[in-house]
Order: C-alpha cells, then sequence, then structure tokens
C-alpha cells in the first residue's frame, strides 16, 4: 500500500519520526505488522519509505534471511585467529603498545544493503595480550572473503571493552594494506582506541 504521495517519505519522517503500521482482520484486535513488512524493493520497511508490503510470505522470506545473515556471521568466530590457538598456527598479530591491556570481546554482523541485517553473532573469547593495541584479526580462511559474502553481505563489526555495550568499529577499521576495510576482506585491523 502506498504511504504517501508519489515517492515522498511519510510525513512522520517530516518531524523525524517512522510510522508503524497496524493490521485488523475483523476481530477488532490491531496487531503491528511493521516488523515483518517491505519496502517496494522487498527489503525490511524502515519507517519512512511510500510503500508498505504487508505480505505473510515475505514475513517469512524476511525471517529466513535474517537467520542466514546470523548464521554466517557466527561462521567468522570459530575462525578468527587468536593468540596462540588460531587457525593461522601462530598468535594474534598486534600493530603496537599501549599504557593498557586491550581486554576487548567482539561481535559480528552480517548486513545487505546498508540496513538488512541479521542479528549480532556470539560475542568472541577476550582479546588481550599483556599492553599490546591494535589487533590485526583474520575473520576468514586464508585470504579468501568473509562468510557473509557468501549472501551478498558485508561484515560489520563491534567490540566492547568492558562497559558491556558492543560499539561499531568497522568504519574505523583497516584490512590488512592499510586501506579502510571494505566489509568483505579477510583481515580486519581495528585501529580505533
Amino acid at each position: 500500500m502506498r504511504l504517501s504521495k508519489g515517492w515522498d517519505p511519510v510525513s512522520c519522517a517530516e518531524v523525524g519520526a517512522k510510522v508503524r503500521v497496524f493490521r485488523e482482520r475483523g476481530d477488532g484486535n490491531y496487531t503491528d505488522v511493521t516488523e515483518t513488512g517491505a519496502g517496494w524493493g522487498g527489503e525490511k520497511y524502515d519507517g519512512v519509505g511510500a510503500v508498505f508490503i504487508d505480505d505473510q510470505r515475505q514475513c517469512t522470506t524476511m525471517t529466513m534471511r535474517k537467520k542466514e545473515l546470523t548464521d554466517a556471521a557466527n561462521k567468522i568466530l570459530p575462525l578468527l585467529s587468536w593468540q596462540y590457538n588460531g587457525p593461522d598456527q601462530g598468535g594474534l598479530v598486534w600493530e603496537g603498545e599501549a599504557n593498557s591491556p586491550w581486554n576487548a570481546t567482539y561481535k559480528f554482523k552480517c548486513c545487505k544493503n546498508g540496513n538488512d541485517c541479521g542479528d549480532l553473532s556470539n560475542p568472541s573469547p577476550k582479546v588481550t595480550n599483556h599492553d599490546y593495541k591494535f589487533p590485526k584479526m583474520r575473520l576468514s580462511k586464508g585470504w579468501d572473503p568473509v562468510s557473509c559474502t557468501q549472501l551478498g553481505a558485508k561484515v560489520r563489526v563491534f567490540r566492547e571493552r568492558g562497559d558491556g555495550n558492543y560499539t561499531d568499529v568497522t568504519e574505523t577499521g583497516v584490512g590488512w594494506g592499510g586501506e579502510k576495510y571494505d566489509g568483505v576482506g579477510a583481515v580486519f585491523i581495528d585501529r580505533n582506541g
């Protein structure tokens, strides 16, 4: 259904809000169907788009896609190269020294088109080694792209350092050659901090 004139965003967007869509099927009970709805291109409805598709088949497809993206993110964890027991037969490589231990855990998320994402992965083991900083982490076997790419998605990297809050550090990370991390490369260097 079209929620606004032409392709304009919904009127809620004019005041910085998002629309929620409720459905009633003859029983007098209204159910929020916003989360299971889709936009014009089949993507999850974002609360501001002009078109909302209320389709149970879409809900099933979106649930399956979210599960696939979450499963792909969880495949990253066993491939990470941790101190002295990673798949590369060596320790985690660090780029420098700091005044205190790194003490971080990581979670990963696979996303398509920026906002079509699975859930965060399970947490990684603690990443720390004395007072070293900026760990170079291998996110896939060898030089293969990360598991998210098999679904046409990119990985987002989240880090927690003792406060229980996972922060997206993807944008400040770099790849093996020092270039901005592209979401598909085998190596992620966390330079945030």
